[in-house]
């Protein structure tokens, strides 16, 4: 966590203008946020910093071709088919589209379900393309690799989390505390289907 929150704010600040090596802005800003967290990530991944920073500054440079991106853009979306609002930050809109910047341990070869989720809300709330940035401290060198989140990754991570927050409302509505295990165990399906999925159902068993 602390890593990866070190090197997009060496990106950030050097899209800022700061004129300091990226390291040397990744490094300073892990070891206050190590020191504020009150404990320290082993060695070895202190030893990563410099070297992932050195590779995903200029990364970033060329995918911003010299546009500067909106950074840590809010992201406050009220849904009619939901009571409370989406909130969170994207790391860098760029006017052709999004990047999440993600520090990992191993070199993916496609988005894990949490991103497919991340990156559909973005791309339906904002309606732009969605790419994930992964950064990859190897034992010689720092792999970058790119994956764009594709419709139909999008069509089914905005369903997934549609559904998730729509259970997880229903909960919090339960003023019964003895009814919140039933509602897991059995929730109202139709609450949170779709009216695509609504059709179906209602077709498989002659409804109208």
């Amino acid at each position: 966590m602390s890593r990866g929150s070190a090197i997009e704010h060496a990106v950030n600040e050097k899209f800022n203008g700061d004129k300091r090596a990226p390291e040397l802005i990744a490094i300073e800003r892990y070891k206050a946020l190590q020191e504020n967290q009150g404990w320290a990530d082993k060695p070895d991944v202190e030893e990563t910093i410099a070297p992932i920073a050195k590779v995903a500054w200029p990364y970033y440079q060329k995918i911003a071709d010299g546009k500067r991106p909106k950074m840590q853009q809010k992201l406050n979306f009220q849904s009619k088919h939901l009571q409370r609002p989406i909130i969170g930050f994207l790391d860098y809109m760029f006017p052709f589209g999004i990047r999440d910047c993600k520090v990992v341990g191993r070199t993916p070869s496609k988005l894990k379900q949490s991103y497919v989720i991340q990156g559909a809300v973005y791309s339906k709330v904002f309606k732009m393309p969605v790419t994930f940035d992964f950064f990859i401290p190897m034992a010689r060198e720092v792999r970058a690799v790119s994956i764009p989140i594709s419709e139909e990754e999008v069509r089914y991570g905005w369903k997934y989390f549609m559904k998730a927050a729509k259970a997880i409302e229903s909960l919090i509505e339960t003023i019964d505390p003895t009814e919140v295990m039933h509602i897991m165990a059995f929730p109202n399906l139709e609450a949170i289907w779709d009216e695509e999925e609504r059709k179906e159902v209602a077709k498989l068993y002659g409804l109208q």
